[in-house]
């Protein structure tokens, strides 16, 4: 008897999880997206990965396009690195 009930209940917990389940997938998929977010194209030729790669890597290119670096940013950084270096001895 105890085995039964415990069987429903399973089923009965599977089929809600199911249902609310495929509600969350079609309220997401109805959702239209808020903004669209713009691609940089990709390099073509194996050269041109290496140039980009090591742009970003260098400069950190992504981190400042389309982005004033304020004084403050730059005082911030300039504190940080030279503690950095009194801590490396």
């Amino acid at each position: 008897m105890l085995s039964t009930i415990f069987a429903v209940l399973f089923y009965l917990a599977t089929t809600v999880f199911a249902v609310g389940l495929a509600y969350r997938i079609r309220l997401y998929a109805r959702t239209p997206a808020p903004l669209k977010i713009p691609t940089t194209p990709a390099p073509i030729t194996r050269q041109g990965v290496v140039a980009r790669m090591f742009r970003e890597v260098a400069f950190f290119e992504s981190l400042f396009k389309d982005r004033i670096v304020s004084l403050h940013q730059l005082v911030s950084n300039a504190i940080i690195l030279d503690g950095q270096e009194l801590h490396d001895d």
